[in-house]
């Protein structure tokens, strides 16, 4: 080998060393490179997974508002739920559809409509035989005629003593000349609170069918007076709790116009009797909670929904299974789901819908404390199945099962005890008609004006649901005492 190929051998190893050097160094940039990116990929994901979820939640959030606003239906839920279940429609008789024929003693007027011969050629019937038929009708005003109102003129005569230098009345008369009767008070908030009419709707009742003219002042004055004149009753009312062995609660907002907040309706409400009681504060917290229970006994079993007031407050608590019901079953009926996570929706809604079937005949059925363990035991098992967790559930549906693996026992308080609804649905239904309330109305404008509502709902409320037909009369005993 010549000494210009060694020359040329050592020139090109030089050169491939070089080469390798470089090469090592962009290997290894490429490597941390590579690094980066994949941290980035990573974060990338879970970012990803951030916002699905989020935009799940938005989404179903969505629906949600157009499912209770718009009364939208899902497509899906048609499609994959074919064994949806439904409630069995109750059996109805033929009566079931007419009206009931009123006592003999209720009737006013009585006409018998005479037939003795036939009106097509004249032939005297005979074998005649009676049909009975009511109409029930109202007396309207009419040509100024109007005939439920009435109206007392008194003349009192007036005197003066010259011993005591004083004029003296036979009957003495408050306010102005003219004022209202003590039924038209009744009928005022009977119109208010148990109709739900506002201030101006229940005086155009008033106007209309008795031909009296209220402000909104006079209906405010009524409402301050029967208050006050009924404080009393509402605070034995409120003491009544003490006999009461299962009460519901729940609460909803209203608003207090002159403070412009919102503050709460709470509501108790007892299952043995129809008593109930309405109280506003300004806040959703634990304390006006506990002032409310202040007075029940110790092994008194509480029931209401999941929210945090109420844990703890009671000595024996049963949670509200109709709440995660309705959850579920909203979310199997969901159009924004893919169909994988819809299936296990509707998998785990039906799989609840029939352990809350099963809680309620089990709760129907005679209590015998030593099956009842049995039982329990064997669903509490079900009720575990169905609140695992799975990493295919959407956002909602585990936040549902965190829920229900936290409350577990407090959503089976009823099989340790005789007979305890399974739902809060009572409290619910009555909260509702102030729901209805608030509707109409648009709130209270003090809170003096606010007390007094929930005074005279408690008590109102109390009286027709425990009988509809001595309503008045005992409302206006309560007034006279």
């Amino acid at each position: 080998m010549t000494q210009e190929n060694i020359k040329k051998l050592q020139i090109d190893y030089w050169n491939i060393k070089r080469m390798y050097d470089m090469q090592k160094e962009t290997n290894k940039n490429l490597k941390d490179t590579v690094k980066i990116l994949q941290q980035e990929n990573t974060n990338l994901k879970q970012e990803l997974e951030i916002f699905t979820a989020k935009i799940e939640k938005i989404e179903l959030e969505k629906e949600e508002l157009k499912r209770m606003i718009f009364k939208w239906k899902s497509k899906v839920w048609e499609t994959l739920a074919t064994e949806k279940p439904k409630k069995k429609s109750r059996e109805r008789s033929k009566d079931s559809y007419n009206k009931s024929a009123p006592k003999d003693e209720d009737v006013t007027k009585r006409i018998h409509d005479v037939i003795e011969n036939c009106p097509t050629c004249g032939t005297l019937l005979t074998r005649k035989r009676h049909l009975t038929k009511y109409i029930e009708n109202v007396i309207l005003p009419s040509n100024g005629n109007i005939p439920i109102r009435e109206i007392e003129k008194h003349i009192v005569d007036k005197g003066y003593c010259k011993s005591c230098k004083r004029w003296h009345l036979w009957r003495t008369f408050h306010g102005q000349r003219v004022s209202l009767g003590e039924e038209v008070k009744i009928l005022v908030w009977y119109l208010t609170v148990i109709m739900r009419l506002s201030y101006h709707q229940t005086a155009a009742v008033l106007l209309d069918i008795c031909g009296i003219s209220i402000s909104d002042w006079e209906i405010s004055y009524i409402q301050k007076d029967h208050a006050s004149r009924m404080r009393r009753y509402y605070e034995d009312l409120k003491h009544s709790i003490s006999q009461q062995k299962w009460v519901h609660m729940d609460e909803t907002t209203w608003k207090v116009q002159k403070e412009w907040e919102w503050w709460y309706w709470w509501i108790m409400r007892w299952t043995e009797t129809s008593d109930m009681i309405y109280m506003l504060w300004k806040s959703r917290w634990k304390g006006n909670a506990e002032e409310l229970v202040e007075n029940i006994g110790e092994d008194s079993v509480g029931i209401s929904d999941d929210y945090w007031v109420y844990k703890n407050l009671f000595k024996y608590h049963q949670l509200c299974r109709a709440h995660p019901y309705r959850k579920l079953r909203d979310l199997s009926k969901s159009w924004v789901l893919d169909n994988l996570k819809i299936q296990i929706c509707i998998i785990i809604y039906k799989g609840f819908w029939e352990l809350y079937e099963e809680a309620k005949v089990v709760n129907s059925e005679e209590f015998d404390p030593e099956e009842r363990r049995i039982q329990k035991e064997i669903m509490m098992k079900k009720f575990d199945y169905l609140a695992l967790e799975n990493n295919n559930d959407p956002q909602k549906l585990a936040n549902i099962k965190k829920s229900l693996r936290k409350n577990r026992e407090h959503y089976f308080t009823f099989m340790d005890h005789k007979w305890i609804p399974l739902d809060n649905n009572s409290a619910e239904r009555w909260l509702r008609h102030m729901v209805l309330k608030r509707k109409t109305s648009f709130w209270s404008k003090t809170q003096k004006w606010a007390d007094a509502m929930a005074v005279l709902s408690s008590i109102l409320m109390s009286l027709r649901h425990t009988d509809q037909k001595t309503f008045f009369t005992e409302y206006k005993k309560l007034l006279t005492e």
